[in-house]
Parts: C-alpha cells; sequence; structure tokens
C-alpha cells in the first residue's frame, strides 16, 4: 500500500492546475483572523489581479499550504481565495476538537470578515472535501447576504452516521483518523502497528498504546452525541454536492442533500458516482476488483472543472446551463451508465420496494447451507442459529471502507468469508431477466441474542453464474435498547439494519444473497456481549444468536427495484458534460515534494502530449517514494511514449528505461496488471533492446492469467496480431468469448481479422454475432466498410451504415458520423445511385469539412470517375 500524508479530507481536485486563457496573477498572503472567542484562525488569501472578484472560502484540519493548487486554479479564473486551518490545525490557535459548535462559529465569523473586505465583490462561495465540505455545510444556511454557494465532496452535516453508523463505532475510519490528526501537523498512518490497535482493549486506551494522548478520543462523549450549533433554518443559497457509492462516508451526504433540499427554495444538485473517497486523486478506474468503465472516468482535472462551473454560474452568474440540468445524476453500476433524476432516492411509481423474504430448512449457515431467498413468505416456523465469538470476529472484506487500506477496499468476493459458520446465507434462484435496484436497502429481523448486549450484521452480495460474489453494501445495528425493552436473554425482538444506499443493475443468471452475521471487523467495533461498554471493554463471550423466518415472525430483505430500466443512453459521455481543461506546465514547480501531485500532473502531461514534462514530474514521483508501483508503471508509459516518437539512436536507452519502469512496478506490487501488460509487450516485441525474450513475455502473461485470464488471452491476441499470425490471435478471442459470452471486443476482433484476411464471409457472420451478443456499433460500421472492401452484401452494408448514423454513437473509438455518410455514399454510388451518394459525400464536407476522402469522392463524381471497392479507405 502506498502510504500517502494526507487526510480523509484532502482535497479532490487540488492536483491539477486548470490553465485558462485570461488566467491572472496571483499574490498570496497569510493573514490572521479571529475567531469570536479571539482565537486567531490562520488565512492564505489569494488575490487576483485587477480589483475586486469573487470569493472563495475552503476551511481544512489538513493544512492550507497542501490546497495551493486548488487556489491558483482558482485565482487563474478570476476568483479571490481563502484558505484557512481550522482552529487547533498548522497555523491557527485554540485546540482542535473534531466537530465541535466551533466549526460553525468560527466558519461565520470568517465568512462576515471576508464580506467586508474590498477586494470581495460581494459574492462568497464555499469549496470543501470531506471534514472542509462538513465545516462548509454546517454553514449552508447562515445569514451571510453575500455567501451565495456550497461545492461540497463527500462532506456531511450530521457525523453521527459517520461516526457511529449502526450505534456501533466506524472504527476502521475513526481511530486511524485520530492517529494521523495528532498534534497540530499530520501523522504517517505507517508509523503504527494499525491491526494490533484495532484488537487493543480497552479500545479507549489504543491511542495512549501507541504512544500518544488524545483527549478527544479518550472521552466516550464524542462517540455518542458530536454537538453541532447549526440551525435547521432555511437554506438560502445553491449547494452542489458530490459522492461515490464506495465512499465511506456517502450516506451521510445523502442525508445532506436530503436535508438541505427540503430546506431550500434554491437549486440543490447532487452527483453520485461509483467511486471510492478520494477516488480523483488515484486516476484509477478500479474499485477493488470491478473496473466501471470510461464512462466512470472522473479525475481532478474535470472536478476542478466542475467547480468552476459551478461558482462561475452561482458567484458570476453566468448562464452555462448547469442550474437548469436535472438536480441528480448518478451511476448506474453494472450498466456502467449515467442516469438522472428529480431527487434521491427517486419517488414515484417508477421504483417498487419489493420484500426478499429468509428462509431455511433450518442450516444456513456457511456457504455448505441450506438458506434461501424468495418473494414469498416462508411456510414454517424454522429459525437459523449461529455462535458470535467476538474474540474471532468475521472480517471487513470489500464495501465502503477507508481508503487507507485498499486491498479491502470496494468490490471483493466474499466466498472465503461465506465459508464461516458463523455466517447466515439466504440466496435467491438466478433471475431470468435483469433487474435493477435503485435507492435505499434495508434488512429487517425477528432475532433473539443469549448476550447482555450484541450486534447484528447484514451484507448484500450478487452471485455471479460463476460463483463469484460481489459485495453491494453492508450494514450493523447495535441492538442495546431492544434488549432492554425484551428485558430477558433469548427472547424474539425486532431490528432494522441500514444497507445505505445503491444503483446497481443485477444481470439475467445472477442470484441475489444476503449474509446475517454479528461482525465485520475492522470496520465496526465488536460488540463484548456482555453489557459492557465496547469502548472501555477488556472482556469478551461469546453469544448464541437466532435469526427468526416464519409466517408470524418474517424476516426480509427491501430492495427498491425501478419497473423500467433506466439509464443515460449517452453512457460514453461524461456525466456532467464538463469542458477538459489542460494541466498549467508550473505544476512540477509547485508540487514540490507531493508525491501524489507529481503522478497526477505526470498524467495530465502524457494526456496532453507534454512527454518531457511528464517524465520529469514522474521521476520526482518514484524518487520520493520507495515503492512506488504505479508511479513506476506511468514512468514507463512515459519513456514509452518518447521511445515511439525518438530516431534509432535514442531507442536502445529509452527501452531499457521504460522496461526497468515497469519492471519495478511488477516488483512493488505483482498484481499491477497494467504493468505487467506493458512488461510483457517489451518482451515479446523488442527482446534484444529491452532485455527479454518471447519466453519471458510468457512468463508474464502466465502471472496475469491467474489474476485476470481474459486479460491474459487479450494480451496474446494482440502479440499475435502483431506478429501476423491471425490464426493463433483467433484462438485467443475465441477462449475470451469462453469465458465471457459478451465480451465487448472478443467478437468485432474475430470478424476484424478475418477481413484483413480477405474471408469476407466469416468477417460479416462475426460482426453480425457482435451486433446480436454486444448490440455493438462499431460492428456496424464495420459490415458497411466491409462491404465497401469487398463489393459483398452491399445491402446489408447500407442498412448497418444507416443503423449506425441513426443511432448517432459517441466515443473516442467510434469511427464518426462523418465516415459513416462517406462510406454509404460508396456504397450507394457503387450500386449505381449517384444521387443519393453526391448527398451522402455532401453531408460528410458538412460534418468534417476538411475530410478530403469525401472531397475526392465528390470530385470523382463531377468528374465521372467512378468508384472502385476497397480504394478509398479511412
Amino acid at each position: 500500500m502506498r502510504k500517502l500524508f494526507i487526510g480523509i479530507g484532502i482535497v479532490l481536485g487540488q492536483a491539477t492546475l486548470v490553465s485558462c486563457t485570461a488566467a491572472t496573477a496571483a499574490s498570496v498572503e497569510t493573514i490572521q483572523i479571529a475567531a469570536p472567542d479571539g482565537v486567531e484562525l490562520s488565512t492564505d488569501v489569494y488575490l487576483p489581479s485587477g480589483g475586486s472578484a469573487p470569493v472563495i472560502l475552503v476551511r481544512t484540519p489538513y493544512g492550507s499550504k497542501q490546497l495551493s493548487f486548488l487556489a491558483e486554479s482558482l485565482v487563474a479564473h478570476g476568483y479571490a481565495v481563502a484558505i484557512q486551518d481550522v482552529r487547533g490545525r498548522y497555523g491557527s490557535g485554540g485546540e482542535h476538537e473534531p466537530f465541535r459548535p466551533h466549526e460553525r462559529t468560527d466558519g461565520l465569523a470568517t465568512l462576515e470578515w471576508l464580506a467586508d473586505q474590498e477586494w470581495c465583490d460581494g459574492n462568497i462561495g464555499m469549496w470543501g472535501s470531506s471534514y472542509s465540505g462538513f465545516a462548509a455545510l454546517v454553514l449552508a444556511d447562515a445569514e451571510v447576504k453575500a455567501f451565495k454557494s456550497i461545492f461540497s465532496i463527500s462532506g456531511w452535516i450530521s457525523p453521527e452516521n459517520v461516526i457511529r453508523p449502526g450505534g456501533a463505532m466506524h472504527l476502521q475510519l475513526n481511530l486511524p483518523w485520530m492517529l494521523t490528526q495528532q498534534g497540530r501537523l499530520q501523522r504517517n498512518l505507517a508509523e503504527f502497528d494499525i491491526n494490533a490497535l484495532f484488537r487493543h482493549t480497552p479500545l479507549r486506551d489504543a491511542i495512549r498504546a501507541a504512544g500518544l494522548r488524545n483527549e478527544t478520543w479518550e472521552d466516550p462523549a464524542w462517540l455518542d452525541a458530536p454537538v453541532q450549533s447549526h440551525s435547521k433554518g432555511e437554506v438560502p443559497r445553491s449547494v452542489f454536492q458530490v459522492t461515490g457509492w464506495h465512499d465511506m462516508v456517502y450516506r451521510s451526504t445523502l442525508d445532506a442533500f436530503r436535508d438541505i433540499s427540503s430546506r431550500s427554495k434554491q437549486a440543490q444538485k447532487l452527483a453520485v458516482g461509483p467511486w471510492y473517497h478520494n477516488q480523483m486523486l488515484f486516476g484509477t478506474f478500479e474499485v477493488g476488483d470491478a473496473h466501471f468503465g470510461d464512462a466512470s472516468a472522473f479525475g481532478e482535472n474535470e472536478m476542478i472543472a466542475l467547480t468552476l462551473r459551478w461558482f462561475d454560474a452561482t458567484l458570476k452568474h453566468q448562464k452555462n446551463g448547469i442550474l437548469e440540468e436535472p438536480p441528480v445524476t448518478y451511476f448506474v453500476m453494472g450498466q456502467n451508465a449515467w442516469a438522472h433524476d428529480t431527487d434521491w432516492p427517486p419517488r414515484g411509481s417508477s421504483v417498487k420496494d419489493v420484500r426478499w423474504y429468509l428462509d431455511s430448512a433450518g442450516s444456513a449457515n456457511g456457504s455448505s447451507g441450506n438458506g434461501t431467498l424468495a418473494r414469498s413468505k416462508p411456510a414454517g416456523a424454522v429459525s437459523d442459529q449461529f455462535i458470535f465469538d467476538p474474540m474471532n470476529p468475521v472480517p471487513t472484506l470489500g464495501g465502503a471502507v477507508f481508503f487507507y487500506f485498499p486491498e479491502l477496499l470496494g468490490v471483493k468476493d466474499q466466498q472465503d468469508i461465506e465459508r464461516r459458520n458463523d455466517v447466515l446465507i439466504y440466496t435467491s434462484e438466478p433471475f431470468t431477466e435483469e433487474i435493477q435496484i435503485t435507492g435505499a436497502v434495508s434488512v429487517h429481523l425477528y432475532a433473539a441474542t443469549s448476550g447482555e448486549d450484541t450486534d447484528f450484521t447484514a451484507k448484500l452480495v450478487v452471485v455471479r453464474p460463476d460463483g463469484y460474489a460481489r459485495i453491494v453494501e453492508d450494514g450493523i445495528v447495535r441492538v442495546s435498547a431492544q434488549l432492554e425493552a425484551s428485558s430477558a436473554p433469548n427472547i424474539s425482538f425486532e431490528v432494522t439494519i441500514d444497507l445505505g444506499h445503491t444503483a446497481i443493475s443485477i444481470p439475467e443468471g445472477h442470484r441475489l444473497r444476503l449474509e446475517i452475521s454479528s461482525s465485520n471487523f475492522p470496520k465496526y467495533d465488536r460488540n463484548p456481549n456482555n453489557g459492557q461498554d465496547p469502548f472501555l471493554a477488556t472482556e469478551f463471550t461469546t453469544a448464541r444468536q437466532t435469526v427468526f423466518h416464519s409466517a408470524e415472525r418474517s424476516s426480509y430483505l427491501t430492495l427498491p427495484v425501478r419497473r423500467e430500466l433506466l439509464v443515460n443512453t449517452e453512457a460514453g459521455q461524461q456525466p456532467l458534460s464538463l469542458p477538459l481543461e489542460t494541466v498549467n506546465e508550473s505544476t512540477i514547480a509547485v508540487g514540490g515534494n507531493d508525491a501524489a501531485i507529481l503522478l497526477a500532473a505526470g498524467r495530465e502531461y502524457l494526456a496532453t502530449g507534454k512527454v518531457d514534462l511528464a517524465i520529469a514530474s514522474l521521476s520526482r514521483a518514484v524518487d520520493l517514494l520507495p515503492r512506488g508501483s504505479i508511479e513506476h508503471m506511468w514512468l514507463g508509459r512515459a519513456y514509452r511514449d518518447k521511445l515511439q516518437s525518438a530516431g534509432m539512436l535514442q531507442k536502445l536507452g529509452l527501452s531499457k528505461k521504460a522496461r526497468s519502469h515497469f519492471a519495478k512496478a511488477v516488483e512493488y506490487d505483482p498484481d499491477n496488471i497494467d504493468a505487467r501488460t506493458n512488461l510483457a509487450l517489451f518482451y515479446f516485441n523488442a527482446p534484444s533492446v529491452a532485455g527479454g525474450s518471447f519466453e519471458r513475455g510468457q512468463k508474464q502473461v502466465q502471472e496475469i492469467g491467474t489474476r485476470d485470464p481474459i486479460a491474459a488471452h487479450r494480451l496474446m491476441a494482440t502479440v499475435y496480431t502483431d506478429k501476423k499470425q491471425p490464426d493463433k490471435a483467433i484462438e485467443e478471442y475465441h477462449a475470451i468469448i469462453a469465458l465471457d459470452a459478451k465480451d465487448e471486443s472478443a467478437y468485432l476482433m474475430i470478424g476484424l481479422l478475418h477481413r484483413n484476411e480477405r474471408e469476407w464471409e466469416q468477417a460479416f457472420a462475426w460482426f453480425e454475432k457482435d451486433i446480436e451478443m454486444t448490440d455493438s456499433d462499431l460492428s456496424r460500421y464495420s459490415i458497411g466498410r466491409t462491404a465497401v472492401l469487398s463489393g459483398e452484401q452491399l445491402d446489408r452494408g447500407k442498412q448497418a451504415l444507416e443503423e449506425y448514423i441513426a443511432r448517432k454513437p459517441a466515443g473516442s473509438r467510434l469511427p464518426s458520423l462523418a465516415a459513416a455518410h462517406w462510406r454509404l455514399g460508396m456504397l450507394h454510388e457503387l450500386t449505381g445511385r449517384t444521387d443519393l451518394a453526391r448527398q451522402h459525400y455532401e453531408t460528410a464536407l458538412q460534418l468534417e469539412p476538411g475530410m478530403e476522402q469525401a472531397r475526392e469522392s465528390l470530385k470523382g463524381l463531377e468528374d465521372n470517375v467512378p468508384t472502385k471497392a476497397g480504394e478509398r479507405r479511412r
């Protein structure tokens, strides 16, 4: 795991500077703003040249200097920026007490001070991520006239659900966060044996056991009632909130959106992606084992661009359309596409709550049990039991967990956990059609325990046909109140376990599964079962847990199921139509010694073709990190890009550098498939200069195959294609289809390989198969192009291109509509319809005036030079 010396609320957009044509130079000054009780709050003020401007305030516990990149981006766009260390952190005075009333009173005093400055034009916005988002949202109803809008990433208002969801402590978040917040400066979590501290008893002394003191942590009251002094009055400003389905605080962000929307007449916005907390920093599509595709891409550049778009509309009053867009934009996992709604969760007749009832033959324990999920109530009076031993808790694996623990984060296979006897498993029959779950999920249990106090946990899982058990969400409930009401052990009671919210599509053939247990550790602290406060307990006892499922005591799962599937048909588009800005070339200079910033800058330089700047930035990032796998991989890519445009004298040295960095990335992270793929390609294609051989390349492929068989077959298909061995490449694509019958590229690639060999009949057949299996627009275009090249199936070629044009597909790997019109014109010319051919050539030129192929074809008609199949290509 790469250790980042950053806090839970680090800025999602800080790693990239947005370059603007009207950029203005900033002056920076650190000043002290007095809080109402006289405490001085250190504030970095960035002012653009040119007089007064809208002001954006950020209040952070993670050090104002870390956010200078955000300030530079905003100032370049004509904003003044004030970044303030919250009380007791970095340059500010006082004591830092998280979530206490001073966050509101200090923020109010700062807003009022800013509004009185001559360089403020009367418009103030607040920006925040995580804790900084909280510091902004608790001021949402503040009566400061100049305060117009907020942009918050994974923020919240009430911290109870962040600290203690379901009544249990969110241990995996709270303890590491408190450890890193010692004193005024940020500490590195790598200093501590965090797994030993999770198990320390009593938990209250865990930080002291690490050789530190933290009065906030050691006071149990902070867990029970974090004090808030914000009012519940009308919110007179617009707020944009962003979060992700795998973000450990997303539920509190949704709560904040609903709360503020109910109290405001202004435009409120919510965007929920598939991301985990701070994923924008890492520039990756993956969340655990899942890859959510190009549509989920949302990095630092896009985040800053969205921030600017929001403030341009709400502070500069520009008509850029963002205020008129749907209030809610959310990502549908499984469909991997964006959808819109007017509220969250969606209301009305479009979504129906559906109950799935738990049942068994009396033994739902583990993967060998007989637990079922069904739509009808059970007829018998059977129950299931298990022993909960808090000294041997069910381990945390997957879900919305703290991003300090990437090996546990996101989509993970639950099969190992499901082998445990203390996990009850209830599984549905395979679905006969696709369903989509959109909204809040919960479990209602009739249960009993032999303990004096205890917990019950639940986990929603989707099971693929191959057995992979994908976690969707989890939850916990501490049942103290229910036990007090029943007044005796082993007496049944009712509890509801909140499983949060989701938007996920479950394909035909998959099954639904519910896991019930009493622990999920260390995500949640352990209940000692003996009535002791879990925070203070030193002794733990086992408890016999019972879950009832009968006609009278029916336990059930509630799912919000859409009556009709709903996805954004333009799935390849960016979710919010964001303009992509390029990185400012001063990023390396101002990046200092922050490897995360240098990595992000290097990737942006590569994306904009600035390879030498990318190498400089990434080289510095590599120097800063002893085992930075991702950094080495991207540096290898940078050298590879330079190699592709280099002269012969440079190739040997560049090849060795690229190969060595890919090898380092693999050494530091054996599961880095991207790095292994690049290393294998060097071994296959340049053995003399890369120090490799075909055998060494195959060894890398074997390693990839143990982690991702489809990726291994795809790599070998690429290798055989490059080596002009189409038969072997086709074999590899057939192997992919055997593993995934709906693979998005295998059918297409087989068709293209047959076309390259002029095997027209086979090519047409595979393109048709691709359309049947994946509804591929690229195969529609390929049918049209193959008809032009071969002179065969001309009518089908016309039909395919007309379908392609009508669907208006979008995406960087898809041919343009102009290209489709040009090809369709050629087919009409081949069949003697020169009038229609002329129309399509002219349409192609209207869409792309610089398209020389269409211009030549049109000239050929005018000169009466007939088109020959296969002569004109694009």
